[in-house]
């Protein structure tokens, strides 16, 4: 009985853990899903339209109750004149840890 048990019992932490890996690679895709869209919506404005600075431009909970906040900073550099940088990244809380990921991009003056 006891070794049984024992089996059990590793089946069922296997089990917990890739439930865990399961949700956490759900939230890191939705997440990369939300930035991939946001920095497409900017690569297709027009470049004089895309003003320069930060911007926390919004929050929303895409997985349970876990709240998402997306911020995108749009930078230009002194040595590449007409081209922009777009940085969108995604953050977001897992179990007490706090997440993130980042998609960076280009806008060019053509």
């Amino acid at each position: 009985m006891a070794i049984l048990s024992y089996i059990v019992m590793g089946f069922a932490h296997t089990f917990i853990y890739n439930n865990r890996a399961l949700n956490n690679s759900k939230m890191y895709t939705l997440a990369q899903k939300w930035a991939a869209d946001t920095l497409e919506d900017y690569k297709s404005s027009y470049y004089a339209e895309v003003a320069t600075g930060t911007w926390t431009s919004s929050s929303k909970t895409l997985v349970g109750n876990t709240r998402f906040t997306q911020e995108v900073l749009i930078s230009t550099d002194s040595e590449s004149p007409g081209l922009k940088e777009i940085e969108v990244t995604v953050s977001w809380t897992n179990m007490g840890t706090p997440l993130q990921t980042s998609l960076i991009g280009y806008i060019a003056d053509y």
